[in-house]
């Protein structure tokens, strides 16, 4: 029997799975050619006779019922898949069913399907359910048998191995044809052939492939998947840890594949996640703990929340270590010794740190919110500012880290790049949250414990043991050669929210300086270092479910009662558990004497009351702080222009075109002008998502004149200048004699001769920022 797709499909390689399975290779001798019609748009353009098709349509989550070799399987078809409703005349026989139409027709040597079978099995990976993936399979290739009236027999227990041999083919085909080389998968085919007629062993076909592959391309492969979790605080959780059941359900689900399939894999999940799953799932962590112990699972990173370390001061980074790396061996009995992090984590003084804490090796790669700077050398030490070295490996230009799990789809270009830059080595290194399997992966794990034909997976431990001989070259990494995404549009998850992730660094940067000149408790180290974890700061505007709901097939978690009274709903739940308050406002770390913290007044009511600031001139036109002769911190929007409405002595409010009202207060303490920037809280926040955030935004326009003096930023209190039109800045800014403080809102633009510092953009969650500038012959340095 011979399998054609006349309109192709999504996902090509499962309908080579299809034609690969052993039922139909044991039919190698039946001359019948079986066309399986999978897309819904083609076929309502031109069905086969006999047939009627409407549509296509959007579908909305109909139900699916599909018959398999061994029972039923229902399911429902995930939001905005491709939909044909099939009317049937003649002798078309109907085999499951869509809604209350057939799911698919089988008539003589032709199948047609309502919907792409092969876009369902894509999608519900993303549901960690890799069942459906063989029930779609066994359900098209039964389809395809009773096209010419043969019952399907039962399934032999290893059928699924002979779809990874196919896709494992059809992957090294591609390779072969990336770099023009010769490859025949006949040789590979027979014995699959004979594999499936005789019930024999499919090693001799994999190791004839394997072999075949050399062949082709003979380079190491190795397959580093450093999977990525979700938050949990307490007893509630976020993103794909959307509750604690979800976590436990993931990390158990690649613990089996680990056991039964021979996985190798490490994982990125916070150190206090899992001292929060232990009580409520004590078997998991026991489970985790002797795959760690047998060397097939291991865990990477070490923080206590997964932060994004850049943005930290160094006393928080190290406390992140502190009790991270405790609580691994609280739990497990072990550390991680290997540094990696899905979200942008990585600074030039962050080998220095990893030495400290007694790491061994880091990757330098990121998969969100930013981008390691590209580095075709194979291995190198990684040089800290302080001198540090660490084994390391780089951002290799193909960037397999930013192909998350679609790298095994990608796999023969991303190999082919990888061999033209002369690289000894291949390392996929796969970054993905937890829940996003990605397409033919099991597939190629099943392929890679037959042999290396693809490749092989490997834990950091293991990469780094099967390379120590390759050569490393000591090299130290600038500020500058970071890309930090300071408008993350990676995904619509993070662009809609991330407004609020300077006052998420302003709110708990003010925590912790409430801490200082004390012990803190473990309690309260704990509650600030929650607060900081990656994806914190769309909490305000966070509900649950949204993060499953956004990209998966179906959210099949609690449904928590969500408030409305706030924009987009906010589950009172999450926010409470880290102690996040409802609004944010920036504390200044001084004030005047007679300065006092009054609600923004609205305009033209009374100037606040506490007296006059001394010693800070404001500019009656624009706000602005003059010091000797020049504007700082005049407020602006991209929305349109600004006006002073009314003002004194220190203080001045102002209107924002489209945006709203706000006032300003400046202080002197020392040599520093100090200013706080308020919102009028009647001011409604704005929306707009279609545009980045520069475009969009109020910020505080800075006027330097300082000639050619470079722009100078700085990360734990370390300055490096910068080049970047676009940049953050940890603490401050300095260009020549000018400093610039900043109180959490730490995005930066240079443009016209000025300098901007963003406040906020879009539906920023904080009613206020300060600010800081102060004009030396030499600014003082942290």
């Amino acid at each position: 029997m011979n399998l054609t797709f006349p309109d192709g499909c999504a996902a090509e390689g499962y309908a080579v799975a299809v034609a690969w399975d052993p039922r139909i290779l044991a039919l190698q001798d039946d001359d019948s050619e079986v066309a399986l019609y999978l897309k819904p748009d083609a076929l309502a353009a031109a069905p086969p006779p006999d047939l009627a098709a409407a549509g296509p349509f959007a579908s909305s989550k109909e139900r699916i019922v599909i018959p398999t070799a061994e029972a039923e399987r229902t399911l429902h078809l995930p939001r905005d898949t491709r939909l044909a409703c099939l009317r049937p005349a003649g002798t078309w026989m109907p085999i499951g069913t869509v809604g209350q139409h057939p799911a698919a027709l089988v008539g003589n040597e032709e199948v047609v399907f309502a919907f792409d079978p092969t876009d369902l099995i894509a999608r519900y990976l993303n549901m960690m359910d890799t069942t459906v993936a063989a029930d779609v399979l066994d359900w098209m290739a039964g389809c395809a048998l009773r096209s010419v009236g043969l019952r399907p027999p039962r399934l032999r227990r290893d059928w699924r191995d002979f779809h990874a041999l196919g896709v494992a083919v059809w992957s090294v085909e591609r390779l072969a044809k990336e770099l023009s080389r010769p490859f025949d998968p006949a040789p590979i085919r027979r014995l699959a052939v004979a594999a499936a007629g005789l019930g024999d062993d499919l090693g001799p076909a994999f190791a004839a492939l394997a072999q075949a592959r050399k062949q082709v391309l003979d380079l190491p492969i190795y397959f580093i998947d450093i999977l990525h979790g979700g938050i949990l605080i307490g007893r509630e959780g976020f993103a794909e840890y959307d509750w604690p059941q979800a976590a436990a359900d993931l990390l158990d689900f690649y613990e089996v594949w680990s056991r039964d399939l021979g996985y190798r894999y490490s994982h990125d999940v916070a150190a206090g996640t899992l001292l929060n799953l232990a009580p409520m799932f004590p078997e998991t962590i026991a489970r985790l703990r002797a795959a760690w112990d047998e060397g097939r699972t291991e865990f990477a990173n070490g923080t206590w929340s997964q932060p994004y370390l850049h943005l930290w001061s160094r006393e928080e980074c190290r406390q992140q270590f502190v009790h991270g790396l405790a609580a691994f061996t609280e739990l497990f009995g072990r550390r991680p010794t290997t540094y990696a992090a899905q979200e942008f984590a990585l600074h030039p003084a962050l080998p220095d740190m990893l030495r400290e804490f007694g790491f061994t090796h880091a990757v330098h790669r990121v998969q969100n919110m930013g981008i390691a700077p590209d580095d075709d050398r194979p291995l190198i030490d990684w040089e800290g500012v302080g001198g540090a070295v660490i084994p390391t490996l780089p951002s290799h230009s193909p960037k397999s880290e930013k192909f998350g799990s679609g790298i095994y789809a990608n796999w023969p270009r991303l190999v082919a790049e990888t061999h033209r830059r002369g690289l000894p080595f291949v390392a996929l290194v796969n970054l993905i949250d937890q829940t996003f399997i990605g397409a033919y992966k099991e597939e190629f794990v099943r392929a890679c414990r037959f042999g290396d034909a693809l490749g092989r997976f490997a834990t950091c431990t293991d990469f780094f043991a099967a390379t120590a001989d390759v050569p490393r070259a000591r090299h130290r990494y600038a500020w500058d050669d970071y890309v930090f995404d300071l408008e993350m549009p990676t995904n619509n998850y993070h662009r809609y929210e991330s407004g609020s992730f300077s006052s998420t660094i302003e709110y708990w940067r003010g925590v912790v300086a409430d801490m200082a000149g004390r012990e803190p408790t473990l309690k309260e180290w704990r509650r600030v270092l929650d607060g900081e974890a990656h994806d914190t700061y769309v909490l305000p505007n966070f509900k649950t479910g949204a993060f499953l709901d956004l990209y998966l097939t179906d959210y099949p978690g609690p449904r928590y009662r969500v408030t409305v009274d706030e924009r987009r709903g906010v589950t009172r739940f999450i926010r409470d558990a880290v102690g996040f308050p409802r609004e944010l406002h920036a504390a200044p770390p001084v004030r005047s004497p007679a300065f006092t913290r009054s609600s923004c007044p609205c305009p033209h009511e009374r100037p606040p009351e506490g007296g006059t600031p001394t010693g800070a001139e404001l500019d009656p036109a624009t706000g602005g702080v003059l010091i000797e002769g020049r504007l700082f911190g005049v407020l602006a929007s991209t929305r349109g222009a600004s006006r002073v409405s009314q003002g004194g002595p220190g203080w001045a409010f102002l209107y924002l075109d489209d945006v709203g009202a706000y006032i300003v207060r400046a202080w002197r303490q020392g040599d520093t002008v100090y200013g706080l920037v308020e919102q009028d809280p009647k001011t409604t926040p704005w929306f707009r998502h279609d545009v980045p955030y520069w475009q969009d935004c109020v910020y505080l326009r800075h006027a330097l004149a300082e000639g050619d003096a470079p722009i100078i930023r700085y990360y734990w209190g370390i300055g490096e200048p910068t080049r970047h039109a676009e940049f953050y800045s940890r603490d401050r800014v300095t260009i020549g004699r000018v400093e610039l403080l900043h109180g959490g809102n730490g995005f930066y633009r240079a443009t016209g001769g000025e300098l901007h510092n963003r406040l906020w953009s879009h539906n920023e969650s904080a009613r206020s920022f300060w600010w800081g500038v102060r004009v030396d012959a030499s600014p003082s340095r942290p």
